[in-house]
């Protein structure tokens, strides 16, 4: 299956991986993750595969592109339907041919 993202949904992914890094760019540091621009192509990355999942799974919950402060983020699925809760991962080719898969 091939999916094509519109430059209008791109802009939207951009402000939401902005909104998110910029509450939680203390916790990037802390991992020692400090290279801006990488760090919001991973969050895009992230949501993406969220897109992909969710079209996939009939009656499956939409991605979530609420930005939340720090403290109110959870560790709730990332999608969910009548019987599954989906923590959705994902990797960029260039990183898991760089670095593998984890």
């Amino acid at each position: 299956m091939i999916y094509t993202f519109t430059r209008e949904n791109l802009a939207t992914y951009e402000h939401f991986a902005e909104g998110v890094f910029k509450t939680n760019r203390d916790k990037y540091a802390r991992r020692n993750q400090r290279n801006p621009e990488a760090i919001k192509f991973q969050i895009i990355t992230g949501k993406l595969a969220e897109i992909a999942v969710s079209e996939l799974i009939p009656n499956c919950s939409k991605p979530d592109f609420r930005i939340y402060d720090t403290k109110n983020k959870s560790f709730d699925a990332d999608l969910t339907d009548e019987w599954y809760n989906y923590h959705v991962k994902s990797i960029e080719t260039e990183s898991a041919t760089r670095f593998g898969i984890s």
